[in-house]
């Protein structure tokens, strides 16, 4: 084939003159010019070739299509158009070829298609603006978990361009999978349209790739059942070459722009899939065979996506070579700026207002909201007015765009308006809601808008017309979809409109649910609380007549509080990243609602990724004042824009007000991307004497010499801040593009492989584990959270441990110590006991079933409670586990009544319009195979000071509040006290054993500890420590048996502070008089007396005349008890003084028998286990 090739050639160039030829081989340089493959020699030799030799250059250079492909637009740029149709008769796939290419040139050589945020600009090649690329290196991708902590991130992690997309690695192999990712804006499917342009001009992938064919998700939507060659080659003009471009699938690539909009679950087994091109099937069968490589296994894919669709990618395709899309550089900005207007006063002018304001300058970075400032700003210029106030959120710039475009026409505002925009918003919430992005006219004419109102719309660039379908249209970008979807809810709903059943929208309790329950990005929401915004408001009753909702806004607000509440206690073992609600809260812009929201972050875990996270990460944590510990991870992407000095203002902002915050006792800094420039800003603020930081924890090796020697000379200047080795994490977003489990293909899912060092050390625990902490906060501790804030509870049978809580309106409630949650329709009164699954489960019964949770016994009228929400403590792997395998199962009088969950979340089950009964979570499975569920564990330290010794008890248990509470109860029958300390972040298996190890001083016995299920009822099992010298500290953690740490922690001083509490303070850390309670109030006989010393200074008139009146004595201080709500430290230590004073027999012999049954350590050989059932 190349001999006829080259013979073809030689006989087309012999028939060119001299000069002609000349200027060939000068417009063959030129096009080889920066191409990799062309060496010296090869110039060389063109210099002084003949057309034969030049026939013979090409055909070494290139295969046979690239050389006609060359060759042909070498002699179209030449004139020479008889040559070329000679050419293209002669081989019909010459012909086609050229006019496939030719007919992509002019298809994507426009900018505005209406998903591109570049509507004013025309010649794509001229007016594109590059995006900046962060490609994480395919060694990196592969490498073990272990020997990724040795690596170095930052040489890991840079800056590529469009060529390098399919580069090869070090190994010279490229990658088959790309994946562009990026959010809503960024400029992913622009992007795409200029790597089809610089393919079809031959700039572009031209050794790699022979053929291209883009594939829109947006269109394939709304396509049925046809065969890959009816999808793909609807554009080349001659089906007859397809078997032969076929034949070469190496040479394919398949771009796929937009995989997050795609309906369909790709849940088809490969057995059904398509496994030729020639077959028929439904679009999703296609697109599904060309992902999972069922269909040209050997084709090259380019997708585009959302990050909140990287999971659902990534379990289709095989190793993704992942590149983040981040927008424009502050460069770009001015270059997109200069090339939109046009105009060099335009230009000055947009340039003046974007640099005064950093807000508006990082919003700008993300391509769509560049076009949306430029489109608003050039319409203000053109009017002749001032520029537009500077909005300060998305959701305000959105809004200015409305107002401008709907302003045209001159009759604005007005009800015509109006009824406009409700019939826009509603179609807008349908489609979010159904996840049709594309509608028709009749979808229109439902909602009440008519031909005008489509011209309107289509001229305002909110709508575009769909050519390739007859009445077809979609909104421009998601965002603006989701823009007005939020504002379909802001508004006040219509009675015709609200009682019209076609409108497939669902209400704002499911919305709010659905981005609870995302975890990601949902800017919908974040569009609701931006139309919150106090000036928003005033915005939108200037230009619009239609009233905002009342309902809507408190609703929204009230949501607010309650997940603000609950954001860490939902999922206590897997903390979320607040980021989310972050963003949410900055779009309000309500600095009381803020600061009321972030009372309830004692502990922070931020990963921070872009610009805007800073951003508002400063704003959030500057109005945040409970702030006590706080894990802050910087990303690749955003330690790679470090030379911005835009971020580096915004860097020391934010570590100025971390440093300066009096609360703030612990921080970690990580990431493995801080430069010296970012650490010496730090450590300048760590110097500054408003700092009262504690504890810093840092990976010191990644530091340079330089900054090493700074930190190390902090210590001498802050002798009371500890600084903390801690081993690297990776990248946050690095995750989504790996599978741990293929990692390490030896090891059970959620286990660290041997040799290896755990995910997340305890290093990250204090800020990982929330639970454990975080419950006993006096705002939290046996108290309900709901819509209006803290409902407390009541111990009405103490030996039963039964609670009862009224709900005084409707709304969800929750109760962070156990994780129990309930959703109500009206006030209502619930009773809660804690039971026992050994009372209801036999032998026989634990073989198939799988406690996964702790034990309800419910009490309430069925009917006023929609859902429950019951704990589990199984971990569900990123979404790979079984959830079908949960069952909620009740105990009634004819037994065990299983039910399915309605759905199962992270940590807990939720049951929709339940009955109750007792009722906990089990999983359907084998006994043999309990070993192969990953759980959360808690860890539990008690300790029990003596005069110059110590005695720890550490427990390993699964997450179940009901086994937590028998043994706190337990533990304070013999006076030790809880030490609040990090459990296991890492999944753990029921049967696993533990070695247990720590400070060389200290005894341990017994020295393993195993991992399974005890029910409350049960004796537990522990390990006991003791050591006998009380100055050093006590390091304690916990190892697989071949050595690999599962987790770790350390007990200071401080710690055992409460411990070593005079005596009025019992061991437990409450107060003397709190911990025998009962015994005083029974025992105590001189009431009056007692009554007497306490009056005038602690007790009113009144309460003493109250106390007075009751008949007998332990009805008398059961009544000085119920002040005790009130009761502060010095009136707890006067009654003591009184009672030592009045009944000193009585206290001496409480005393004695505290110190009597302090337990001794156990014998070497002993079995740890507490020596009472716990009930």
């Amino acid at each position: 084939m190349a001999v006829n090739t080259r013979q073809r050639l030689v006989q087309y160039l012999g028939e060119l003159k001299k000069e002609e030829l000349k200027t060939f081989k000068l417009l063959l340089q030129n096009y080889l010019l920066g191409k990799e493959f062309l060496k010296e020699k090869h110039q060389n030799r063109l210099d002084k070739a003949g057309h034969t030799k030049v026939a013979s250059i090409m055909v070494n250079l290139f295969d046979e299509q690239r050389v006609w492909d060359v060759v042909i637009r070498i002699w179209e740029k030449m004139g020479l158009k008889e040559m070329c149709e000679k050419a293209k008769a002669e081989d019909p796939l010459i012909g086609n070829r050229r006019k496939y290419i030719n007919r992509m040139r002019e298809k994507f050589s426009l900018t505005w298609d209406g998903s591109s945020c570049l509507k004013n600009l025309r010649d794509l090649h001229k007016e594109f603006i590059s995006l900046l690329l962060l490609c994480k290196s395919r060694e990196a991708e592969n490498i073990s978990m272990g020997n990724r902590y040795n690596s170095v991130m930052t040489k890991q992690a840079h800056i590529i361009d469009m060529p390098a997309l399919f580069g090869p690695d070090k190994r010279k192999h490229g990658p088959q999978t790309v994946v562009l990712h990026g959010t809503s804006g960024i400029g992913k499917t622009i992007l795409t349209r200029k790597i089809m342009l610089d393919w079809a001009e031959g700039d572009l992938f031209q050794d790699r790739f022979q053929n291209v064919f883009y594939l829109n998700c947006r269109t394939l939507n709304l396509m049925l059942e046809m065969s890959l060659t009816d999808l793909i080659f609807k554009d080349w003009p001659d089906p007859q070459a397809i078997e032969l471009i076929m034949s070469k699938p190496k040479a394919l690539l398949f771009i796929i722009d937009g995989f997050d909009e795609l309906k369909w679950p790709f849940e088809e087994p490969k057995s059904e899939l398509c496994q030729h091109w020639k077959e028929k099937h439904p679009v999703s069968i296609l697109l599904g065979s060309l992902l999972r490589k069922t269909m040209f296994p050997k084709s090259s894919l380019l997708i585009t996506t959302q990050p909140s669709a990287m999971g659902r990618l990534k379990a289709l395709v095989e190793n993704p070579h992942c590149v983040e899309i981040l927008g424009f550089t502050e460069a770009n900005i001015e270059m997109y700026i200069s090339k939109f207007f046009r105009n060099e006063a335009k230009v000055l002018k947009a340039l003046s207002v974007i640099k005064t304001n950093d807000t508006l300058l990082n919003m700008c970075s993300v391509p769509l909201e560049c076009w949306i400032f430029c489109t608003c700003l050039n319409q203000q210029i053109e009017r002749g007015e001032e520029p537009m106030s500077i909005p300060q959120t998305t959701t305000a710039l959105y809004l200015s765009y409305l107002s401008f475009g709907l302003s045209n026409d001159g009759s604005y505002p007005s009800q015509h308006h109006d009824t406009r925009l409700r019939g826009l918003c509603s179609l807008a919430a349908e489609k979010f809601w159904d996840g049709k992005l594309t509608f028709d006219g009749d979808d229109l004419k439902r909602h009440g808008l008519d031909a005008s109102d489509d011209s309107a719309f289509l001229g305002m660039y909110i709508l575009e017309k769909k050519n390739d379908y007859k009445n077809c249209y979609n909104f421009i970008h998601r965002r603006f979809l989701e823009f007005f979807a939020a504002m379909f809810y802001v508004l006040e709903e219509e009675k015709e409109r609200r009682d019209d059943s076609v409108f497939a929208v669902r209400g704002m309790k499911e919305l709010l649910e659905q981005y609870r329950d995302s975890g990601t990005e949902v800017f919908i929401v974040r569009f609701l609380f931006g139309l919150l915004n106090e000036e928003t408001v005033r915005e939108l009753k200037r230009n619009f007549t239609c009233p905002m909702s009342e309902r809507v806004k408190a609703e929204l607000l009230q949501w607010m509080i309650v997940q603000s509440n609950i954001q860490r206690t939902m999922n206590p073992l897997l903390p979320q990243d607040p980021l989310e609600m972050f963003h949410c809260l900055y779009e309000i812009q309500n600095e009381a609602l803020v600061k009321k929201a972030m009372e309830y972050f004692p502990r922070i875990r931020l990963s921070l990724h872009t610009q805007k996270d800073v951003l508002v990460s400063i704003f959030c944590i500057k109005l945040c004042y409970s702030v006590e510990r706080m894990w802050l991870h910087v990303s690749q992407t955003l330690a790679l824009m470090y030379s911005s000095p835009l971020i580096l203002s915004r860097w020391q902002e934010l570590i100025s007000i971390l440093s300066n915050k009096q609360s703030l006792k612990e921080l970690q800094l990580s990431g493995s991307f801080l430069d010296d420039r970012s650490m010496k800003i730090f450590y300048k603020e760590l110097r500054h004497p408003n700092c009262k930081l504690q504890t810093l924890r840092l990976h010191m090796a990644e530091l340079s010499e330089d900054m090493k020697k700074e930190f190390e000379a902090l210590l001498k200047i802050k002798p009371s801040m500890e600084i903390l080795e801690t081993t690297p994490d990776i990248d946050v977003k690095e995750k989504e593009c790996h599978n741990s489990s293929q990692e390490h293909p030896s090891s059970r899912p959620g286990e660290i492989a041997p040799g290896t060092k755990p995910e997340v050390t305890s290093s990250l625990s204090p800020f990982d584990r929330l639970k454990d902490e975080q419950l006993d906060l006096e705002r939290c501790h046996n108290k309900f959270l709901g819509p209006n804030g803290p409902v407390k509870l009541e111990l009405i049978d103490k030996n039963r441990n039964i609670y009862r809580v009224h709900f005084p309106m409707a709304g969800f409630y929750h109760w962070p110590d156990t994780g129990l949650g309930f959703s109500v329709r009206s006030e209502v009164t619930v009773d809660i006991e804690f039971g026992s699954w050994n009372q209801h489960l036999d032998w026989t019964q634990k073989q198939s079933w799988m406690i996964a949770g702790p034990l309800f016994h419910i009490t309430v009228d069925p009917e006023v409670v929609t859902s429950v929400h019951l704990p589990h403590f199984v971990s569900l792997q990123g979404g790979n586990f079984d959830v079908s395998l949960f069952k909620i199962a009740h105990f009634k009088e004819e037994g065990m009544v299983l039910e399915n969950p309605t759905r199962v979340e992270s940590s807990h089950a939720i049951l929709e319009n339940p009955s109750f009964s007792s009722m906990g979570i089990l999983l359907r499975i084998m006994h043999t195979t309990f070993k192969f569920i990953p759980i959360y564990s808690t860890t539990l330290i008690y300790c029990h000071l003596g005069a110059e010794d110590i005695t720890l008890h550490l427990y390993l248990i699964p997450s179940d509040c009901t086994i937590k509470k028998a043994i706190d109860e337990e533990e304070a029958k013999f006076h030790f006290l809880r030490l609040h300390k990090p459990s296991p972040v890492t999944p753990l298996y029921i049967g696993s054993r533990f070695l247990v190890s720590g400070s060389k001083h200290l005894e341990i016995m017994p020295a393993e500890l195993e991992l399974c299920y005890q029910s409350a009822g049960e004796c537990q099992f522990f390990s006991e420590i003791y050591s006998s010298n009380l100055k050093e500290k006590i390091s304690l953690d916990l190892r697989h048996l071949n050595g690999t740490l599962v987790w770790e922690t350390l007990v200071r001083s401080g710690d055992l502070g409460l411990a070593r509490a005079p005596v009025s303070s019992a061991p437990t850390g409450r107060h003397f008089v709190d911990q025998h309670r009962d015994q005083i109030i029974s025992r105590v006989t001189s009431v009056d007396v007692i009554l007497d010393k306490l009056y005038s200074q602690f007790l009113s008139n009144e309460e003493y005349e109250h106390i007075r009146a009751e008949k007998t004595n332990p009805d008398k201080m059961r009544r000085l008890f119920s002040f005790s709500i009130s009761w502060d430290r010095n009136y707890r230590d006067h009654l003591y003084e009184v009672l030592k004073e009045t009944h000193p027999h009585l206290i001496n012999e409480i005393q004695n028998t505290e110190k009597a049954s302090v337990k001794k350590p156990l014998g070497a050989n002993d079995i740890a286990t507490s020596p009472y059932k716990l009930n």
